[in-house]
C-alpha cells in the first residue's frame, strides 16, 4: 500500500504566495508540468564552450593528468566566465552529470599510477619478453619459475561500509591490527606447479648475542618457547616459516630460500631460470654466487613493470590476496555469530539487574538502596562485541589453503604473458 504524500507548512505557504503565479501557468496550459524554471535559473554552458571543455579533458588524459570532478567544476565556471555568464553559471552537480552523460564521459577510479605510460609498459614487456626467450636459448633453461613476496595482513578492514545516509561520521570496529602483517615468498614454474611457500613473522630478537646465533641458527629466528608452536605449524602447514623483528625480507633469507628449493632438486646439472624483481635483498654479491652455483639463472623483472612483466603480478597475487580477504570476512562472521547467540544469556543477565535494583529499592531505605544498586551497576559488566585478530597459526592456515586453492591454470597464465611457456 503507498503511503499518501505529507507536505509540510512550508511548501503549502510557498504555495499561497504564488497563487497568482501558478494560476496564470495554469491558464497558459502549462500547469501540467508542474514546474517552471525561471530565467536564468538553468543555464548552461553553449555548444562551443561544452566543445572546448571536452577537448581540454581530452588533453589532460592524453597527458595522464588526472582530472577530478572539483577540476572539471572550477574549469567550467572559467568557461562560462568567459562567455559571459559569471554569477549565472553555477557548474551544478546536476549539470556535471548531464554533461559527462552527453560526452560518453564517467568518473572513474585510478587502477594504475605512476610516471610511466601504459604505451611505456608495453614496450617494457616486449622486451623483457625477448628477453627470458634469449636467456633461455642461450642457458639453455629447462624450467622458468618466478618467485615473488607479498604482504599478508592480520586484519582486512574494507574501506567502505554499508550506513544510514547523512552520517558525518562512520565508526567500525576492529582489532588495532590493521597495521600488523607477516610476509610471504611465493614460488611456481612455467608447469603450474606451486612450491611450499616461505613465511616470515615478527619475533622479539633476544637480549644477548649468544642467544640470537642460537635463534637464527637452530629455531629460525624465534625463541624456545615461542619455536614449539612454530615448529609444530611448519609441519601442519608444509611450510617454512621465519622471524625477524620487522617481519621482511632479507640475503640471508634468500640464501636459505635458494638452498631450501634448487640445491637438493632432481637434474641438478640443468640450468634453471628464476624471475625475481629488483628487491636489494636478492641481488647481493653473495646470493647471487650462490644461485650460480646451484644452476640458477636469475633475471631481473623490470623495475615499474613489474605489473605486466612478473607473472606473480599479473595472475597469482590478486586471487590470493582475494582468497585472504575471504577468509577474514568468514572469520568475522563468525565470530559475530557466536557474539549473537549469546544475546538471550545477556538479555537474561540485564532483567537479573533489574529485579535486584527494584528489590533494593524496595526493601532498603533510601542511603542503603543507592549503596546497593551502585554496588549491583559495578559487578554487573556489560559484553560489547570484541573484533578479535587472527594469530599466527590462523594466518599460516589462510596462507596454506589460498596458495593451495589456486588452479595450475592459474599459474600458467602469468607465464604466458612473458612467453615462458
Amino acid at each position: 500500500m503507498v503511503r499518501p504524500r505529507i507536505m509540510g507548512n512550508g511548501q503549502i505557504n510557498k504555495w499561497v504566495k504564488q497563487t497568482q503565479h501558478i494560476r496564470s501557468m495554469c491558464d497558459s496550459g502549462r500547469g501540467i508540468h508542474r514546474n517552471l524554471r525561471l530565467v536564468d535559473t538553468g543555464t548552461v554552458l553553449p555548444s562551443d564552450a561544452e566543445s572546448d571543455l571536452v577537448l581540454w579533458i581530452n588533453s589532460l588524459r592524453k597527458d595522464g593528468a588526472p582530472v577530478s570532478r572539483l577540476m572539471l567544476d572550477l574549469q567550467a565556471k572559467e568557461i562560462g566566465n568567459e562567455c559571459g555568464l559569471r554569477g549565472k553559471f553555477a557548474a551544478s552537480g546536476t549539470w556535471i552529470k548531464r554533461f559527462l552523460r552527453r560526452h560518453k564521459l564517467s568518473l572513474r577510479s585510478r587502477t594504475r599510477q605512476g610516471q610511466t605510460t601504459p604505451e611505456d609498459a608495453v614496450k617494457a614487456a616486449q622486451a623483457f619478453r625477448a628477453s627470458v626467450l634469449q636467456t633461455i636459448v642461450e642457458k639453455k633453461c629447462v624450467q622458468v619459475l618466478n618467485a615473488d613476496q607479498t604482504a599478508v595482513f592480520f586484519e582486512y578492514l574494507p574501506k567502505q561500509t554499508i550506513t544510514t545516509r547523512g552520517a558525518k561520521t562512520v565508526w567500525v570496529k576492529c582489532s588495532n591490527k590493521d597495521k600488523s602483517r607477516a610476509t610471504v615468498m611465493l614460488l611456481a614454474d612455467w608447469e603450474g606447479k606451486k612450491y611450499p611457500p616461505f613465511m616470515m613473522f615478527k619475533s622479539t630478537p633476544a637480549t644477548t648475542k649468544e642467544k640470537r646465533e642460537a635463534n637464527n641458527s637452530e629455531r629460525n629466528g624465534f625463541g624456545t618457547m615461542v619455536w614449539r608452536e612454530i615448529f609444530a605449524l611448519q609441519k601442519e602447514t608444509n611450510r617454512q616459516i621465519y622471524g625477524n623483528k620487522c617481519a621482511w625480507w632479507n640475503s640471508t633469507l634468500s640464501l636459505q630460500f635458494l638452498a631450501y628449493h634448487f640445491a637438493g632438486r632432481e637434474n641438478f646439472d640443468d640450468n634453471i631460470l628464476l624471475l625475481w624483481d629488483d628487491f636489494s635483498g636478492y641481488w647481493t654479491a653473495e646470493v647471487v654466487e650462490y644461485a650460480a652455483s646451484l644452476n640458477v639463472i636469475i633475471l631481473k623483472v623490470p623495475p615499474k613493470y613489474t605489473y605486466v612483466c612478473q607473472p606473480a603480478d599479473v595472475s597469482w597475487n590478486k586471487p590470493f590476496k582475494s582468497g585472504l580477504r575471504s577468509k577474514w570476512i568468514s572469520r568475522l562472521r563468525d565470530q559475530l555469530a557466536a557474539y549473537h547467540a549469546g544475546e538471550k544469556r545477556r538479555a537474561t543477565k540485564r532483567d537479573k539487574l533489574e529485579k535486584d535494583i527494584t528489590r533494593a529499592r524496595k526493601d532498603l531505605v533510601q542511603a542503603e538502596a543507592d549503596q546497593e544498586v551502585a554496588r549491583l551497576r559495578k559487578d554487573h559488566v556489560e559484553e560489547p562485541f570484541k573484533l578479535e585478530a587472527p594469530n599466527r597459526k590462523d594466518i599460516a592456515r589462510w596462507v596454506a589453503s589460498c596458495w593451495g586453492d589456486l588452479t595450475p591454470a592459474t599459474i600458467t597464465s602469468g607465464f604466458r604473458r612473458v612467453s615462458a611457456d
